[in-house]
This record gives C-alpha cells, structure tokens and sequence, in this order.
C-alpha cells in the first residue's frame, strides 16, 4: 500500500492497526493517497507518543478500558535472576494442569554488540546534556533481524527442553525464520501440540491462544514499558487465570522502578503516563519516537491541563479564522509560519 504504484481510486478512510508499528513518514504517506481522508489509528497499548500526537494532534480519542474476559485475572511478578525457579515452578504447575507457556527473550546475537555500543553513546550523550535516557528494545519485525544471529533463543529453547520442560514439547520462534516456519509453530502451539513456545517480540501482537496462562520474560529490563504491556497482553485471553514473570539482572534503581510499576498496574493507560513521566513526549513535531523533548517551557504531565485548554482555544479560533486572516491574528499566522516552514516548503503551501 506505501508503494508509490498503489493509488486508491478514491481513499476516503484509512485505518491503520497496531500504528505504533509505522513511522511517522508512512502513516503521512498513506494518507497523502487521498485528498484529505479520514483516518483512524488504533493501539492496543496507549503508547507515550500516542499520548503527546493526542493532547497536540489533531486527533480525538476513544478508549476501550475493559478486556474482553474481566472474570480472567492477570498477575505480574519481577524477580532477580536468582528467583527465577520461582517462574519456571509455575510454569510446571501451569503445564501439568494442561496449560501452555511463553518464554521470551530479547533481540540478542551478533548484532546485539552494536546496538549495544549505539544505545551507550545515546547515554552518553544524554548525560552531557543533563538528560536521562532510557533504552527500549524496537519493536521487532523480519527486517529487524535480517543478518541477526539468534542464538540465544535458539540456546534457551534446547537447554529447556533438555531439562525444565523435558516432560513437554518446546518450541521455538523467531523473526529469522521463514513465513512458513513461522505459520507452521504458531499452528503446533495454538493446536497445543508444542506446549512451550520460546519466542523473541515478534509474538508482541497478533497471537492469540487463549490456553497460555503463564508468559516468562528473561532480562525483561531491556524492553519499553509499552512492549512489556504489549507482550503480557498474549496470556489471560481466555477464561483462565494469567502469571507474568519478569525475569531481569539489572541492579539500576531506575530500570527496577520502571519493572515494579509493570506489577502494580494492569492498566495499559496508567503505564503509558508513567513511561511518559520517564522519557517525556520526544520531539513530537518531527520523526523521533521518543528522547529528549523539543519543548522547552511544558512538561506533558505537570501542565496537562494548561495543554488541553490551549487546544480547545486553537480549535475554537480555527473554527471562526481557519486562515488567520483577521487583524488580531496576524501576529500569530506569522508565528505559525515561522514555525511549521519546513513543513509548508514540504507540501508547497
């Protein structure tokens, strides 16, 4: 669809799911395929960039607050390296009631170096500025993984099935293996013919079996609030009782405070507006998804309501001077060229 050659006939409505996914330039470009065409973004997870497009976009929200099984509870645990018996126990106990079990691990291998080395120069840099960084494993698609060595997943799902889960079938998937290969695991696991899926995050949407109740995430520290959310949401689909193990070495006071918040919430809102408070909005008015704010006067979460009230005023200016032509805007139509000059060179306004 973002294929040059792809032009609707006449788009009218765009929906794009699980946007977090795309970046700024596509969404932007699937919606100049149309002459000013309506469009509907959708998230499972009200993600901290989501938020800031909301509050300064022209977006209206909708929120969708309760699960479709409420009767089936979720719990979240942290544990230190040391106490990760405790999760492999309860996936035994989880197994041997007939149950199926996630195992995830994170983006690792020969690539890992590199993003490793780029994610402490990003700190460095961060510290240099007075800022605080704080890192979040991308969401991970085929291409994320073109080259990568997966080995680690590959290591856990044989050492499992070796000796914690000897009793029971493990499989393995990743984004390095083929489209097939991966069809075909995800059909064993949902027939529950693999009772023990080890996955890295391309299991982070669109999977759905009801019969997993028990999700293990190792080194759970290297990934986003969001993505965690986001990872947990694929336990408790069903009429069953959900465990979530986040497994994590990390002794940083702050990485322990961002997991602890994962077990005191189930409330994707509420850890949306926590990861916020951490990372602030990002330089929302370009491509950046999330860093150091642009912004030099707000703070999102301390001045929401000065925010919200500055929008209903722009909106209802536009409404009677959509052009900013009276005589008591004139001043502020030039601000908004000033400010938004490269984006009307862009579109030849």
């Amino acid at each position: 669809l973002l294929s040059d050659d792809v032009v609707p006939r006449n788009l009218t409505l765009a929906v794009i799911d699980e946007q977090q996914r795309f970046g700024v330039d596509q969404r932007a470009k699937l919606l100049e395929k149309g002459e000013a065409p309506d469009a509907l973004y959708l998230t499972a997870t009200p993600i901290p960039r989501t938020l800031a497009l909301a509050l300064y976009g022209n977006l209206t929200l909708s929120y969708i607050k309760h699960r479709p099984h409420d009767s089936a509870r979720r719990t979240t645990r942290v544990l230190s390296r040391e106490q990760q018996g405790d999760a492999f126990e309860a996936a035994r106990e989880a197994l041997d009631r007939g149950e199926q079990v996630f195992v995830v691990c994170p983006l690792v291998g020969k690539d890992a170096e590199a993003r490793d080395a780029k994610a402490a120069g990003r700190a460095r840099e961060a510290d240099a500025a007075g800022e605080e960084y704080h890192p979040a494993v991308a969401i991970e698609d085929d291409a994320d993984l073109a080259g990568d060595d997966v080995t680690a997943a590959t290591r856990e799902a044989e050492m499992l099935q070796r000796t914690t889960f000897a009793d029971w079938t493990v499989g393995l998937l990743h984004g390095g293996m083929g489209a097939e290969a991966k069809r075909e695991v995800m059909e064993q696991f949902r027939a529950g013919e693999v009772q023990v899926l080890v996955a890295t995050t391309v299991i982070e949407v669109g999977v759905d079996v009801p019969n997993a109740t028990v999700m293990i995430v190792q080194d759970a520290d290297r990934f986003g609030l969001a993505q965690l959310h986001q990872l947990r949401g694929r336990v408790g689909r069903g009429e069953k009782a959900a465990e979530v193990f986040l497994v994590s070495a990390s002794q940083r006071e702050e990485s322990l405070a961002r997991l602890a918040a994962m077990e005191s919430t189930d409330d994707g809102f509420e850890l949306a507006a926590f990861d916020l408070s951490l990372r602030r909005e990002g330089d929302i008015l370009g491509n950046r998804q999330h860093g150091a704010s642009g912004l030099k006067l707000v703070n999102i979460m301390r001045d929401g309501a000065v925010i919200e009230a500055a929008r209903a005023d722009a909106q209802a200016l536009l409404e009677v001077d959509p052009n900013l032509e009276e005589p008591d805007h004139v001043a502020l139509a030039r601000e908004v060229r000033l400010a938004f000059a490269h984006e009307s060179a862009i579109v030849g306004g």
